[in-house]
């Protein structure tokens, strides 16, 4: 199977991180469906890989949905000819402090981080598992092992870093369970990544007084992460020199 035809799913590619490492996959020659929350997000996702001369199609799943999950995978099938990887880049956090933070917004996160990697990756894996070929990766953060700047602003991100080290351990169960099919799990683990939906935030966390240890000034080097940066990991990690790397987790920290 050559690495140009290959093809497979990037779930919350009409995001910063998610659209980004879906245009690289698809420069490299992979075909990618293209999960986006809203129809205008895909299709911006699409027609920048399109510009590009890659090959996309959109999808608008809720893949908090298990039936809108299911329904996304049958639609790839009927548009490649297998699926070979899959992304989980769908991802959400809140800012409340621990005591706020409500039973709702818990399971919020940690649905929308978590719980949308097991049904996605359940809806693929027995069509992997048939052809013992698969990739799977899933995007964590490094909050997983909690936030320290966030606490002097009054806000935790308590269930977030519980969701995203759950996924730790969920893809290091698929690494040891899916081995013997010929499919890889790992994960990725970004940084401090100022993305729109997250700009303002790190710019007060760098501002702010009340944070006296800023972020740029504990990463060795000096500057926060982009989009790209994840993307190029993920490319490795579905391409056949990532073919003996299972379990891992890949840190995209700048050092951090």
């Amino acid at each position: 199977m050559g690495e140009r035809t290959r093809s497979g799913i990037v779930t919350g590619a009409g995001g910063a991180i998610g659209g980004a490492t879906a245009i690289k996959l698809a420069e490299r020659g992979y075909h990618v469906l293209v999960n986006g929350r809203t129809p205008e997000k895909a299709h911006a996702t699409c027609d920048k890989i399109k510009e590009l001369g890659g090959h996309a199609i959109p999808n608008y799943a809720d893949v908090l949905i298990e039936e809108e999950v299911e329904k996304m995978v049958e639609q790839a099938l009927r548009e490649f000819t297998g699926i070979d990887f899959l992304v989980n880049v769908v991802g959400a956090a809140r800012n409340s402090w621990i005591g706020d933070v409500t039973l709702e917004e818990w399971e919020f996160v940690i649905d929308i981080n978590l719980k949308t990697s097991f049904l996605c990756t359940r809806a693929v894996m027995k069509h992997m598992m048939s052809r013992e070929y698969g990739r799977i990766v899933n995007i964590s953060s490094f909050a997983k092992d909690g936030v320290p700047w966030f606490a002097p602003l009054g806000f935790s991100r308590i269930h977030y870093s519980t969701a995203n080290a759950g996924l730790v351990g969920f893809t290091r169960a698929l690494a040891i369970e899916l081995g013997e099919y010929g499919i890889t799990a790992n994960c990725v683990v970004p940084g401090p990544i100022p993305i729109p939906r997250s700009q303002k935030l790190w710019e007060r966390v760098e501002t702010d007084p009340k944070v006296t240890v800023k972020p740029l000034s504990l990463i060795p080097l000096k500057r926060y992460g982009t989009p790209q940066d994840v993307a190029n990991m993920v490319a490795f990690l579905i391409s056949d020199e990532a073919s003996y790397v299972t379990g891992g987790e890949f840190y995209v920290t700048g050092g951090l």
